[in-house]
Formats: C-alpha cells, structure tokens, sequence
C-alpha cells in the first residue's frame, strides 16, 4: 500500500508496483532459492495470473505510467521493486540472477585485486545466519552491527554500505547515533551535536573508562537535572521512514525522565528507563526528524539522580528492510571492545543477523605485532560476541596496506593472514581487505590517486566510497555464491579465477594522475619550539587557538592520525616569535606544561634543517615533601592510571620519584601519596 510522509520532510512517496520489474521477476520463477527449478505447474499459474492482471489494470493507465516513469530513470541508476523500499514481500532478493545483477563497480583501479573480492569462509555455517536473513528481508528485518575504529567512526565507508544495502533489501533504519560532543569527540558526517550542562564521557580507548561502555564503545553520564544534548541531521541525510526512536539507558529508576524535542513537535516526556528490563526506551514519532533534543527531567522526584546514556538508535517501524547499525571509535583495538561492559547484554538483546569486527590496524600501529597478545584479544572479543549473541554470524576483515610516518607497516601482511586463520579456526567468515586493497605498499598508489589522505592511513571520501563499494560487493558475490550452491569459498588460486570469470569486475580503463593537495599552513617546524604537556580538558583546537597555529600543523609535526590527546601527553609547537616570547614570560609556577628551545627555520623544499639546540625546561619550584608510600608497578599500569587511583596528578608522581620521562616498567618501585 502506498505510503507518504508529511510534505517538507525527507519524504519519499511510495509508487506503484512497477510491472516491468514484475514481468522480469516473474520471467525468472522457474529458479528457487538456491537453484531449483520450480514446478512447471506453479509457473504456469503464475503467468496467468500475471497477464489477467495486466488485462485488467491497462483500463485505468496504470501500466503506461509506471513504465514511463521506469524509463525516464538513467542507466547508471540503481533499480529496486519501489514497493520494497520498505521490506514488502518479494523473492527478489534470493533469486541468484537478481544480486548478480547488484555487483556494480563505477570505476576500476589497476591496483585493486576485484578478482580477489569476495569473503572467505570454510563452512556455509559461518553465514548461514547473515544470508537466511537477506533471503527472508522482506519478512522481517536484518540486523547488523559493524564494530570498528576511526575508518568507521566517520561513517563515510559504513554510510555507504548502509545506503546500498538498503536500496537492494529495503530501508530498515539508520541505527545508532549519539551526542559524540559529551566524549569530546567528533559525530558522523551526516549529524552533528551539541551538548549543555554537565556530562562525563567515556570512550573505550581509555584504559579506565569513567562510565561503564556498550556496544557504541561511547557513553556519557550525567547528575545535572538541566543537562540536555540536541542531535541535527544534515541536509543531505535522509531519513526515509526512520520514525522509531530507542534511547539506550542504564536501566535503573534512579533515571531522570527525558523530554524529548523532535522538529516543531510538541514535546514529549520519556521515563528514563525500561520497567521490564529492557537496556532502551522507545517512542514512535509521527515522521523522520530532522532534529532530535533531549533534556534531562526529575518531575519533583529527589530520587531521580542522574543518567547513564549508551546512545540511540532510529529505526523504521515495519519488522522488514536492513538495519545497519556502525558503532566506531577513534583509536580503538581488541582491547578497546573487551573493556565494553555492557555490550553483551545489548547485543543479546538486539540479536543480530552479523557483527563484522573491522578492526586491527591499531594494534601494531607501533610497527610491531605481538601475535600471541593479537591472537589471544581476537579470540576473546570473537567468543564475547558469540556468548552474547550465539547465532549471529561474525566477519572478520583486516586492515589494507597502511605507513607509519615514512614507513610502510609490514606488519599488515602477517596480521591479515592471522586473522584469516582465526576466523576459520572460530567458525568465522573472513574479508581480505588487505589482498584486495593491492597488498603491501599499495597505499602509495591510494595517495597518489587522492584516495587516502597524508598519513597514508585515513582515506579520503573518495576512496571510502572505492572501500564501501568493494565490501558491499564481496558481501553480494559471498551470498551469490550461496545461492547458487557453493559450499566453500577459500582464497585459492581456483577460486579467485572462478570468480574473476562469473562475477563482474570494472570496465578496464586509463587511470589519470591526480596531484596530492597542497600542504596546509604552518607545516614547516620554522621559529621556535615550544614543548607543551597536554593537561586534563585540553583538546587539539584550543591549544592550537591559543599558540596560533593550525591543528593540522600540530597533527604532523607530532605524527598523530587523530585528533584524540591525552593528559601528560608531549605535543612539538613550532609558534612565531611573539607567542613564544609570551609563553616562556609566564612563571613556571602557573604556566608548568611548557618548555622551550630555539629552532633555526627549516629550509624551504629540502626537508633539512639545522641543528636544534636541546630544549630546556624552565625551572620549577620543588614543591614541599609530602607522605608517601612505595607502589610496584603492575603489567598495564601508566603514571597516568597510577594517578586516579591514588587521586594525585601524573606530575605529582613524577615530582615525587624524579622522573624524566613518563616510561614505566612491571615490577618498578614508585612513591606515591599517602
């Protein structure tokens, strides 16, 4: 039945079934689900079923209108059964020459491995889950969650994937969001937040999280009745039919009530928890918002205290479509996941159809895999997963080729082939990002084509796009497969030539060189140094404001490929004569966390300079002797998580054991307060 949204929305009017596509649909019975014919009987009945409602339909023009409008559509457009934007009942999706026909390449790069595009399993078991789910998405929705670090956090690649899915299985929500602003930490391009009052946010990259972590590995918590966050979505995002809206809670009822604002609607009072247990609260709104506001409410109750947010999540009301939730973070590893407490219960509540862990490049970020500690952390995120959700399907995929300053990480390529093994060994599906990517030192050719960005880690939304299409592509030729009765697909050299001559890859094509972007301001380390401890609160764009220089300068003079800084943390500010001379006039005593040395200019185009002297700190005050008491130093202990434990400050702990460096060792003796 046709649907509508209120005009002004991102709306989108649902047509007619379009009867050109029922012809090519129907024309294609004779082949089931995995391949077998279908009784000639049924075949029979189905023809004349379809012409007698020909017949009668050519009266009122209906016929003639919709495939007009077929027409006018262009070539290079994607075509689905309109009726099945939102998950209507069709066998479309299980007919083998339906996905074939969805494997779409818009241009091809001599250094991609297509041939090499599919996932890996050894066991249709491994998948059985995640396919049953897109043969039946007309029937009930199909779930997904995709962990990851910053390449997902960004949502560029996974927004992709999410949009193309959709437009083949049908729209079934865009998934979890959440106010980033109250972590300190950027939102996906197609929202931004803002937050007031006050919030404690938690990421999992941190080694003690200061509120407990789910499955969006960022939380916030809050005891201020006035705090309140506002989510706005941005003129490109559309929203289709997203109309249900979860808020993921703590659920305990010492919640505040949450008043929730969407759009120019009347506002709405939420309890802050679910009575029966459930980890969200839900509502369903009228129509897709546009903007979505909540403010904490304690309705008189003194014992509402406070909130625990673990995000929210919009979805579209119908049991049908695909729901593809990305949950990344900036820096995150295995370590990162494990330490998400409350992630199991969430996923056993959600129950998805495939969790795909996209994540490994920061765990030998350092130019070194330790691969017992590799191996052990994939294994226990996988069997995490599986205890919370045990028939969900789980994909593995690994990181492409990736440099560290001027290196190439040749650690890329073992870790691949580890996890590879891990997958198979835990009854696992595997993608091999890095074979299909062009393999060890292909990211040259990704920056020489503008399709990564200068840390030659990060790509550019370009070649996040080359990456969301290629994913989107291997799942489609995995379940291809499937349909069409493989039982095992290994990266041999059979397998990979039996797809390059069944599956389609790009058209061949010249490749035309594209010059990297010019460098941005304040790049050459010129004037002078200025060393500068990171204190608690600081971030990149109030240092960078108050030493007047660019945070895209302060990210390269100190090698970082994220935004993301830490207490005690040393950052290099090359700063102009006047900043410098204001800097070192402050008194040691207010102004500790700089230190200072000259720097003669670099030489323009030569990458040479001269020789700096040796920074200086400015002297401090020794403060007075305070009570201490030994402290061993435990595997994974830092100055910095030493400090909270024992509430003093990481300078403290260094002032007390005459420290020069923040570098510390198992089984070290330190002082500590009393």
């Amino acid at each position: 039945m046709p649907q509508t949204l209120p005009p002004g929305r991102n709306s989108m009017r649902i047509p007619h079934t379009n009867f050109r596509l029922a012809i090519t649909r129907c024309s294609s019975l004779p082949v089931g689900r995995y391949g077998n014919a279908i009784a000639p009987a049924r075949y029979g009945i189905c023809k004349s079923l379809l012409f007698f409602s020909l017949f009668l339909l050519s009266a009122t023009g209906i016929v003639a209108q919709e495939i007009s409008a077929f027409d006018s559509l262009s070539t290079d457009t994607v075509i689905t059964p309109p009726a099945f934007r939102f998950g209507a009942s069709t066998d479309s999706v299980s007919v083998p020459a339906f996905i074939r026909g969805q494997i779409k390449y818009k241009i091809g790069y001599d250094f991609i491995r297509y041939d090499q595009n599919c996932i890996q399993w050894q066991n249709t078991a491994a998948v059985k889950t995640f396919f049953d789910a897109l043969a039946n998405a007309g029937r009930r929705k199909v779930k997904v969650v995709h962990i990851g670090d910053s390449h997902v956090q960004a949502d560029i690649y996974t927004g992709y994937v999410r949009n193309r899915l959709q437009e083949i299985f049908g729209v079934g929500g865009r998934g979890f969001i959440f106010p980033y602003i109250t972590a300190r930490t950027h939102p996906p391009y197609d929202y931004r937040t803002w937050a007031a009052g006050g919030w404690v946010g938690a990421r999992n990259i941190q080694p003690m999280p200061p509120v407990e972590l789910g499955l969006m590995g960022v939380s916030a918590a809050t005891q201020d009745s006035n705090a309140g966050f506002r989510i706005v979505f941005t003129d490109s995002s559309v929203l289709v039919n997203n109309t249900l809206l979860k808020i993921y809670t703590r659920p305990t009822p010492t919640n505040y009530d949450l008043k929730l604002f969407y759009d120019q609607a009347p506002p709405v009072v939420l309890p802050g928890y679910d009575a029966a247990g459930k980890p969200y609260v839900q509502t369903q709104l009228p129509y897709p918002p546009k903007k979505i506001e909540v403010w904490m409410q304690r309705n008189g109750d003194n014992n509402k205290k406070g909130l625990e947010l673990h995000g929210l999540s919009l979805e579209t009301p119908e049991d049908r479509g695909m729901l593809y939730h990305s949950v990344g973070s900036n820096g995150a590893n295995f370590s990162s996941i494990l330490r998400q407490s409350v992630m199991p219960e969430q996923l056993n509540e959600l129950k998805p159809d495939l969790v795909v862990i996209d994540i490994s490049g920061n765990e030998y970020y350092g130019m070194n895999l330790n691969v017992p500690d590799f191996e052990s952390k994939l294994r226990g995120t996988i069997q995490m997963i599986r205890n919370a959700a045990p028939t969900s399907s789980i994909l593995i995929t690994c990181s492409q080729d990736i440099y560290y300053r001027q290196y190439d990480i040749t650690a890329t390529a073992p870790a691949a082939e580890l996890a590879r093994r891990v997958a198979f060994d835990t009854g696992c599906a595997f993608y091999n990002w890095f074979a299909v990517a062009g393999g060890s030192q292909s990211m040259l050719k990704w920056r020489q084509y503008n399709l990564a960005k200068w840390d030659r880690v990060h790509l550019t939304t370009e070649g996040y796009t080359i990456k969301g299409e290629a994913f989107v592509n291997a799942l489609l030729a995995g379940y291809y497969k499937v349909l069409t009765g493989a039982e095992r697909w290994i990266d041999t050299t059979t397998r990979v030539n039996l797809l390059a001559a069944t599956l389609p890859v790009p058209p061949a094509q010249p490749l035309r060189y594209q010059p990297p972007p010019k460098a941005p301001p304040y790049i050459l380390p010129a004037g002078k140094l200025l060393t500068y401890t990171v204190k608690s609160g600081d971030v990149l764009g109030s240092i960078a404001e108050q030493y007047r220089v660019g945070v895209m300068a302060i990210l390269m003079w100190n090698n970082l490929y994220s935004t993301t800084i830490y207490p005690g943390q040393k950052l290099a500010l090359y700063v102009k004569d006047e900043v410098y001379r204001q800097a070192t006039a402050i008194p040691a005593a207010t102004k500790g966390a700089v230190t200072a040395s000259i720097t003669a200019p670099a030489v323009k185009n030569t990458g040479v300079q001269k020789t700096a002297t040796k920074p200086k700190a400015i002297e401090k005050k020794k403060p007075a002797k305070t009570p201490s008491q030994a402290y061993t130093v435990r595997s994974g202990d830092s100055l910095w998580t030493i400090a909270r434990k024992f509430k003093t400050t990481v300078d403290t702990l260094k002032q007390l054991n005459d420290l020069a460096s923040e570098q510390l060792r198992p089984g070290q003796k330190i002082q500590v307060p009393m």
